[in-house]
């Protein structure tokens, strides 16, 4: 649902900057100005970008020899050749937060992450665009026999991405069932998505917060689907919705629950609220044969629409006959949520009955083991003493008389 990650390579006026961006900080800060006035001509080639991909329009700038960048919809990933630029010391390369370091070394290429919201990541917004920067930095190879102070400048690489402003900069996952979006789209705003299952059969009930969660085969599982924000005119479409035997959603056996927001389960009860944050549908519950599984793990694709967007998903609903046209906020702002596990039996009470039963007959069958040992060795005990009082009374006594050299033994 995302475009494909645009790498960018070097200018060749850049090229020759290079060097003096390793070897001295000050010239490489005076051309940064030279090299921010060249945005705005890659910005303006977003759109074209956009067509390829409405999730994301990211353009960068020319950046030094041997630095590649890559604009995401979470990060900014960036390799630097360490061969081109031998002059550093790679056990202090770092982003601008110096707790953010190389995750990846080949021998050619250092690696970075820079999320758009961390790493000491800065931005800057106009009215259609939104531009992320961050800079590698390093200590160069001193040239004194002095480790503890060094006269040579620090090298800086600056990065940069810049997105339109209508498109999902960040998801941010809390848990399956919620995530947080952070988004620089104008009138969306951050904001959350969340999916629960739920104790009644209606959006306002008690949701259900451990799991696995035990239920009847065939009895309803109520499941609400929801987007909160402090902007009022967001909605919520369910695209798809499907069920595995495992926590994977694409797991190869797979059970069709909602497919482009048109039911596909027999039993589901979905009454589709158009232009509404929050969503409510509910099924029965079913085991997996193929798997002999009792196990179901429910996965859900939902999109965050603008309530005003006439041509978003969540103004058309269920559109099972023809492909749905999509808007850019809808495509841009669709994530993927998951609830489980939910394990389905014949009988949920009396499995949790027979669960209590069994623990209460394991500590009642220890206790009698226990008790079983104690009498067993007090009757051994009992058994051994009164052989001993036998012993000593059946014993025979000897008595002796001397007549001169003889003796005769009495009993």
């Amino acid at each position: 649902m995302t475009a494909a990650p645009m790498e960018t390579t070097a200018a060749p006026d850049a090229t020759t900057a290079a060097p003096d961006a390793t070897t001295a900080a000050p010239e490489a800060t005076t051309a940064a100005p030279e090299a921010t006035t060249a945005a705005p001509e890659a910005t303006t080639a977003a759109p074209v970008e956009t067509t390829a991909g409405p999730t994301e329009a990211p353009t960068t700038r020319p950046e030094a020899k041997g630095l590649f960048v890559t604009c995401t919809a979470q990060e900014i990933q960036i390799k630097l050749d360490i061969k081109e630029h031998s002059g550093l010391q790679l056990d202090t390369l770092t982003l601008k937060d110096t707790n953010c370091q190389v995750y990846k070394n080949d021998g050619q290429f250092a690696y970075f992450r820079s999320p758009l919201d961390g790493c000491g990541t800065t931005h800057n917004t106009t009215k259609t665009h939104i531009k992320y920067m961050n800079a590698i930095r390093a200590e160069t190879t001193a040239k004194t026999n002095n480790a503890k102070i060094s006269r040579d400048f620090q090298a800086e690489f600056p990065v940069q991405c810049t997105y339109e402003r209508s498109a999902i900069l960040s998801v941010v996952s809390f848990s399956p069932r919620k995530k947080v979006v952070y988004s620089s789209a104008s009138g969306l705003g951050n904001f959350t998505y969340e999916m629960s299952l739920l104790k009644g059969d209606n959006a306002e009930s008690d949701e259900i917060t451990e799991f696995p969660h035990v239920v009847d085969l065939n009895a309803f599982l109520n499941i609400r689907a929801s987007i909160k924000s402090n902007d009022s005119q967001l909605s919520l479409f369910i695209d798809n919705c499907w069920a595995t035997p495992t926590s994977d959603p694409k797991y190869k056996n797979q059970h069709k629950i909602i497919t482009t927001g048109c039911k596909k389960d027999s039993t589901v009860q979905y009454d589709y609220k158009t232009s509404k944050p929050i969503q409510f549908f509910r099924m029965r519950s079913f085991r997996f044969l193929s798997e002999n599984s009792d196990n179901i793990h429910i996965h859900c694709e939902v999109e965050a629409c603008r309530a005003d967007d006439k041509d978003s998903n969540c103004a058309k609903g269920c559109q099972p006959s023809s492909r749905k046209r999509r808007s850019l906020y809808s495509d841009a702002s669709s994530t993927l949520l998951t609830i489980g596990s939910v394990k389905v039996v014949s009988d949920a009470n009396a499995a949790q009955s027979t669960n209590a039963n069994a623990s209460g007959l394991t500590t009642v069958s220890i206790v009698a083991g226990v008790l079983a040992v104690l009498v067993i060795g007090l009757v051994a005990a009992l058994v051994i003493i009164h052989r001993r009082r036998q012993q000593a009374v059946n014993r025979p006594v000897a008595f002796k008389r001397v007549q001169g050299d003889t003796e005769d033994l009495l009993i």
